[in-house]
């Protein structure tokens, strides 16, 4: 915010006011619209680089965006400002500009939390795999130990393995065959 202040207040117009007030000089100065374009090109710079760059909450970014504008319409009023006229679209044209900065930030926001989420459910289903996968070999060996004969069998109830004890056992290979056949 100190430098969105600092911006606004170093600008050429303002320190000849500024002058002026505490003199009491009221002579007049000659400038041009192109103080306050740079002016709003400035702060609009500085908004936009703090929504985009900044790893700042976009509730917290609405109140540094809100300080900008009431910092310039502040200066604008109380210090005065050498195109009157065009106070109003000067302020209009910087709460635009600043409202797109807040929504592209919002919309980064929202893009980072959604992958976020997305890896935390990944990371939860990797977990769960694994869990799953290792009571699986663990039932298996143990199985291994306590029996003769184990099958493997895939999801239409098919033997999907192919071991010597089958055939021994069987006389034959059973990889493929319905196991209630």
């Amino acid at each position: 915010q100190s430098c969105i202040l600092t911006m606004v207040m170093a600008r050429e117009w303002n320190t000849v006011a500024l002058d002026r007030w505490q003199l009491g000089n009221h002579g007049a100065t000659v400038h041009d619209a192109s103080d306050e374009s740079r002016m709003l090109l400035a702060l609009d710079t500085a908004m936009t680089a703090i929504c985009l760059i900044g790893p700042v909450r976009v509730q917290h970014l609405l109140l540094v965006l809100t300080f900008a504008v009431v910092v310039f319409m502040l200066n604008s009023c109380i210090i005065g400002t050498p195109l009157a006229a065009s106070l109003k679209d000067n302020v209009i044209t910087l709460v635009t500009l600043a409202g797109f900065a807040l929504t592209g930030a919002w919309q980064h926001e929202r893009t980072l939390r959604k992958e976020w989420k997305q890896e935390q459910a990944l990371q939860a289903q990797e977990s769960e795999l694994q869990g799953a996968s290792s009571m699986a070999r663990g039932m298996r060996a143990i199985a291994d130990r306590l029996c003769e004969l184990v099958f493997k069998l895939d999801c239409d109830l098919r033997v999907c393995d192919h071991e010597n004890s089958h055939q021994s056992f069987f006389g034959r290979s059973l990889c493929g065959e319905h196991f209630f056949s």
